[in-house]
């Protein structure tokens, strides 16, 4: 929907079915003894997990003139999977996402662009003092651009400015998945186009 010439609005909605998703489950466990005792619980790897997925996305552009450019967006997600296996959770994905970015073009041919975002909590997955989940966050990515000329560009950019570092998932000893921290961030770029 587009209500002004500088101004814009998209909606989206969606659903997804799934079978034979990636499944974890436990055999009988038995007991050892000889020569020492020890109890083995096996794991089967299989396709039994089933479910769905729904949601809604919203999105908005505004020119608000010549040289600045504001784009907003959020997005709900639901995820429903049966609870025969232990391969996913339903807390492995935000229910909640916004984000908002402004875009201007400044003199000197500058460009600066910044990103805010919120992420809703993970509530199945954590560890130490949140083992119940990982809690929601906001974070801000900045750019500053600059163009001396049509095909080459520096670019000074911070990553993650409002936290230092968090997780966003969890070291799975089973699989060996080892989860690490995503850190606050800065880099140097030069583009050149040919």
């Amino acid at each position: 929907f587009q209500p002004a010439e500088r101004l814009s609005f998209d909606a989206a909605t969606f659903y997804n079915d799934y079978d034979r998703l990636f499944s974890i489950d436990q055999g009988a466990s038995s007991v050892r003894t000889a020569p020492v005792t020890h109890i083995y619980v096996p794991l089967m790897v299989g396709n039994q997990g089933e479910g769905n997925t729904y949601g809604a996305e919203l999105a908005t552009q505004w020119s608000v003139n010549d040289w600045w450019r504001l784009s907003g967006a959020y997005a709900y997600l639901r995820v429903r999977l049966n609870e025969a296996g232990d391969g996913f959770s339903p807390g492995d994905d935000p229910r909640h996402q916004a984000s908002l970015r402004s875009s201007m073009d400044l003199p000197g041919n500058l460009e600066l662009d910044v990103w805010g975002r919120y992420v809703d909590k993970l509530p199945h997955l954590g560890f130490g003092p949140n083992f119940n989940s990982f809690p929601a966050y906001y974070d801000l990515d900045v750019r500053l651009g600059w163009r001396p000329t049509k095909n080459l560009e520096f670019s000074i950019v911070g990553q993650n400015l409002i936290s230092p570092r968090r997780y966003e998932f969890i070291h799975d000893t089973r699989l060996s998945f080892a989860g690490s921290a995503v850190q606050r961030g800065f880099y140097v770029q030069m583009t050149a186009r040919f």
